[in-house]
């Protein structure tokens, strides 16, 4: 086919046959190779004409934008994806003996399909004329190279790391539809990126000074999560959260002996595994855990008055828990006046309320010696009617008193590694059934690319200003001043207001001039 007779709006587009971001995941071949083959001889429009020389004109940048390439041609868009037209240059050296350019001759080009990097929601495909030389001075004669080349696939090195990034992010077939690749090849990228991750992982996330450690249920089997609270990074994930296997993997951790805080809950299997391997850390009990049986306690009562109101058939309606998980302080004027009403129904529902209010006092002590002390306060002061109900709470408060108590000198929680739980959560029911060594990449890597993320846009100029700058709580004093000063002319009648004004016009005037 001669290039003058090609029309390139006739050209078929070869790669609407690979389509599958509509195909359900059961349709696929795990087997089959979605990869865009090569196709020798595409059909390319010729290079558009030189531009006359009328002087320095304004060089427009190319719409890839990659070294060695030209577009030839307007790219044309349909619903999911921009076909370009792509040309590649010659070299000016060769690339084999560094011969110059008066020493390569054109050997013919070839069709090739390559994907490059999204625009958008739109994926990219590019229709390139790759060009092969010959030298005179060494004889070689193949393919000039093409830098952009993703190695061992047909597509461009930004969209590979594009989809190494994304993948950790995000579920295989989001990114295989937003990509234009099959979910198999970004399965592929994803294993050899993580794969290459895992072997810098111990220098990317060292063992921390604060260790928070949870178990989290990953394919119906409860394994261990390890956390840094301080930097927010997932360490690592354990296939196994029993104590003897798991006091193996944290005490092989490097770097162990750093180790001086372990937050965990109230598991004894945790409590084993750490105290095997950091016998000199200091074990302390998420506080939230405990906080949360006093308001469960709470809310044993109101089930409680609940079935008897049913039972009575009466017209009160019983309030809702949040109603009373809220402090002191919290309740809008609207929720106070429920408040108060319920309690004047229900005396023992106020009581219970006090008494677990009176509880998270104690979280307000200065140590844990003053801590005890309120506890041990608490605990004689508890009505002898909510013992029944209070009894899980003051259990679990004699048992793991020592490592509640750790928190008023070591004043660190649970809560990031709870977040990583439910992250982990999210994780499996975006990929649907996903191996664990996949959720594991995703939630340590995801979660380091993150906050590497994060730091680079703190780093960009304009984030604060973007962001915003905090300042001190209050009025400024300028604008306080004149506050003060409309607040005492707002009492006085407007004649005397002008009054005043004149006179301390009068008595500056004065000044200025004495």
């Amino acid at each position: 086919m001669s290039a003058s007779a090609f029309d390139p709006h006739d050209a078929p587009d070869i790669i609407d046959l690979l389509d599958l971001s509509e195909e359900p995941a059961e349709f696929l071949d795990p087997v089959a190779d979605y990869s865009i083959p090569v196709i020798d001889d595409i059909p390319l429009p010729p290079p558009p004409p030189e531009p006359e020389d009328d002087g320095p004109v304004e060089r427009q940048v190319d719409y890839l934008n990659l070294p060695g390439l030209r577009t030839l041609s307007e790219s044309r868009k349909s619903e999911t994806r921009i076909v370009v037209y792509v040309e590649q240059l010659m070299p000016t050296v060769c690339p084999a003996c560094g011969a110059g350019t008066d020493q390569l001759k054109g050997n013919g080009t070839r069709g090739q399909l390559l994907l490059d990097e999204p625009r958008g929601s739109l994926s990219v495909l590019m229709k390139l004329r790759r060009r092969s030389y010959s030298c005179r001075v060494c004889g070689a004669s193949k393919l000039v190279p093409l830098d952009c080349l993703a190695e061992g696939r047909r597509m461009t090195r930004r969209l590979e790391l594009y989809i190494r990034r994304k993948s950790l992010l995000r579920p295989f077939r989001e990114v295989a539809q937003e990509t234009g690749v099959s979910p198999k090849t970004v399965r592929e990228i994803f294993r050899e990126h993580a794969a290459a991750l895992e072997r810098e992982r111990e220098e990317k996330l060292p063992t921390p000074r604060v260790l928070g450690l949870d178990g989290v249920y990953i394919n119906s089997k409860e394994r261990a999560i390890i956390t840094d609270p301080e930097r927010g990074l997932v360490i690592n994930l354990v296939p196994t959260i029993q104590a003897v296997k798991l006091g193996k993997v944290l005490s092989g951790m490097p770097g162990s002996e750093r180790v001086e805080v372990v937050t965990i809950d109230m598991s004894k299997g945790l409590r084993l595994a750490v105290s095997d391997a950091f016998p000199h850390a200091a074990i302390v009990v998420d506080r939230y855990h405990i906080q949360r049986m006093a308001n469960e306690s709470v809310d044993r009562v109101r089930q409680r008055l609940r079935k008897e109101i049913k039972r009575t058939r009466g017209g009160v309606q019983m309030c809702h828990r949040k109603l009373l998980r809220k402090h002191r302080g919290q309740h809008t004027d609207d929720e106070r006046v429920d408040v108060k009403r319920y309690f004047r129904l229900f005396p023992i529902l106020e009581s219970a309320y006090e008494t677990k209010e009176a509880f998270f006092d104690i979280w307000r002590a200065t140590g844990s010696v003053a801590a005890k002390a309120r506890f041990d306060k608490w605990r004689e002061a508890c009505p002898q009617e909510l013992k029944a109900d209070f009894k899980p709470l003051l259990t679990a408060m004699e048992k793991w008193s020592e490592y509640v108590f750790n928190y008023f000198e070591h004043p660190h929680t649970n809560a990031f590694t709870e977040a990583s739980n439910r992250r982990i959560k999210d994780i499996q029911r975006e990929g649907r059934g996903g191996s664990f060594e996949t959720v594991r990449y995703k939630a340590i890597f995801g979660t380091l690319l993150r906050q590497e993320l994060k730091a680079a846009r703190e780093q960009e100029p304009g984030y604060a200003k973007r962001r915003g700058t905090p300042r001190a709580k209050g009025p400024k004093p300028q604008a306080a001043e004149t506050t003060a000063v409309a607040i005492r002319s707002r009492r006085l009648p407007v004649g005397l207001q002008l009054s005043l004004f004149a006179a301390d016009s009068f008595s500056e005037s004065l000044i200025n001039h004495g």
